[in-house]
């Protein structure tokens, strides 16, 4: 059976999604499709909002079930807010103007021009989407002395479509007029889509490009309002609004947060970390094992793996969990067997990274370092066993003789330097004190830092050194990331 008026649809609807609460914007399986309908109406009643009468009725007419009275009260609307505009610039007397991110403005109406901005005596100008339909009830009840049956079912509307349904009872009483049913149809339907409006409001917000109030509305919608229809409907639309919007206000960009940083010229930089503060891990990517270790050889991974796994049999410990992340544990970067930290940035020519962890109390964390370069993703790999694998599978071996064990330093330091000349690329490995040979590296020519621990127990980070140049373009792949980081946290 149709329903003989649009907002008796609305109630309908509503008692078979949720029994009579808010509206929650999904309908049970089986359920007749309703949404269409219902969001051109939360999309007419925003418009409405937003005084564009035009676009509102647009949003209605033509669909099955709307009661042509929803229509005439947003003709009547439309009327009821410019003559009420036009009647203040007539008078040119004092008034308060409400808007609805709250402030205040007072002033004497002296002009409503063309483009819908009312103009004050003292030079300041109120565009009408940014009054409060508030204002227009209480300058009609005040200003105007509207008071017909017919004003009071307008100004009814006009105080629930601002938001103060509180103040509505009164005229909603006084109501009367051909308009007063659907007006008080609507005023009950008014509260169970009361979110889905909230939220259309906050995307108009994000939709409309100011840098100054994007954020603020798109935490809230994301925190409170992400399970509406509306936020699902626009979702995809947000993002794509919200990533330029970040990149204009300028918060977020590819700058380093280390406990110590110096610029060393020609690209060059000496970047200390202490991780002592939550922004310096910013600057890096928390890995498991199983993605620190992704590229390479197949055999380095399972002499890492079966290190780990013996010392931890051996000591009674669980076996290494290959997809643990680092964690934060009472302000210390703990490290979990085989986890590691990758730096944001490409570092390329000549650089060198030392790498202390300090072990716990139990057992023995032995730190190993990657640098994962260039486009072909070759890597060069340096393991606590100090033998390195070349992209090819091969083995190489230190150039100084083999050693069954090194001295333990505390903490551990392990400390990977490679060097550029016209001849050749070296790539040379100290641990602790020892100097464990040098190899050729001439494929290194760009990578990315990968550090990380490997034994039976948990490391602790206590200083990582970085000195070497900056990939330019990798500061801006860095800010580009995190900017799309900051929009998928606002937007989930």
């Amino acid at each position: 059976m149709r329903a003989t008026s649009s907002i008796a649809l609305v109630i309908v609807v509503l008692m078979a999604i949720s029994g009579g609460s808010a509206w929650s914007g999904a309908l049970p399986q089986g359920s007749d499709p309703g949404l269409e309908i219902d969001g051109a109406r939360i999309e007419a009643w925003w418009l409405v909002s937003t005084f564009r009468f035009i676009e509102a009725k647009e949003a209605l007419q033509g669909l099955e079930g709307v009661n042509r009275k929803e229509i005439e009260l947003i003709d009547a609307l439309d009327e009821f807010a410019i003559s009420l505009i036009d009647l203040l610039v007539q008078r040119g007397r004092g008034v308060t103007l409400k808007l609805k991110s709250g402030d205040v403005v007072k002033g004497k109406p002296l002009e409503f021009t063309r483009d819908n901005v009312i103009r004050l005596h003292n030079k300041k100008t109120v565009p009408l989407q940014q009054l409060s339909w508030s204002s227009i009830a209480s300058l009609a009840r005040s200003a105007a002395k509207r008071k017909s049956p017919e004003d009071n079912a307008l100004i009814a509307i006009s105080y629930i479509i601002g938001g103060d349904a509180k103040k509505s009872g009164g005229s909603l009483r006084k109501a009367g007029g051909a308009l007063a049913p659907v007006v008080k149809e609507l005023a009950e339907a008014w509260p169970a889509m009361a979110e889905e409006l909230q939220a259309r409001h906050l995307v108009g917000i994000i939709m409309g490009g100011d840098v100054a109030t994007f954020r603020a509305a798109a935490e809230t919608l994301g925190r409170e309002l992400s399970t509406t229809d509306v936020y699902n409907r626009y979702r995809d639309e947000l993002r794509a609004a919200i990533l330029p919007l970040i990149t204009a206000e300028g918060r977020i960009g590819g700058g380093l947060n280390p406990l110590d940083g110096t610029e060393l010229g020609g690209g060059r930089r000496r970047l200390i970390y202490g991780f002592l503060s939550a922004k310096e891990c910013e600057d890096w990517e928390f890995l498991s094992f199983e993605e620190a270790s992704a590229d390479l050889h197949r055999v380095m991974t399972q002499n890492m793996l079966r290190f780990a796994n013996d010392k931890a049999e051996k000591g009674g410990y669980d076996l290494i969990d290959v997809e643990a992340r680092p964690t934060i544990e009472d302000d210390e970067l703990c490290m979990p067997p085989g986890t590691a930290l990758r730096h944001r940035l490409l570092f390329r020519g000549s650089f060198k990274v030392t790498f202390e962890i300090r072990p716990n109390q139990e057992s023995i964390s032995l730190p190993y370092a990657v640098v994962h370069g260039g486009k072909n993703h070759y890597l060069y790999s340096y393991f606590w066993s100090l033998s390195c694998r070349k992209p090819d599978g091969q083995i190489r071996e230190p150039e100084i003789e083999k050693k069954e064990s090194y001295p333990v330093p505390i903490p551990f330091k392990l400390s990977l330097t490679v060097k550029k000349s016209r001849e050749k690329t070296a790539a040379s490995l100290t641990y602790g004190s020892e100097d464990c040979g040098t190899v050729d590296a001439k494929e290194v020519e760009e990578g990315y830092l990968t550090l990380g621990t490997i034994g039976a127990t948990n490391g602790y980070i206590s200083r990582i050194l970085i000195d070497g140049e900056v990939v330019p373009e990798s500061m801006e792949m860095l800010a580009e990331s995190r900017r799309q980081a900051e929009m998928e946290r606002l937007i989930p």
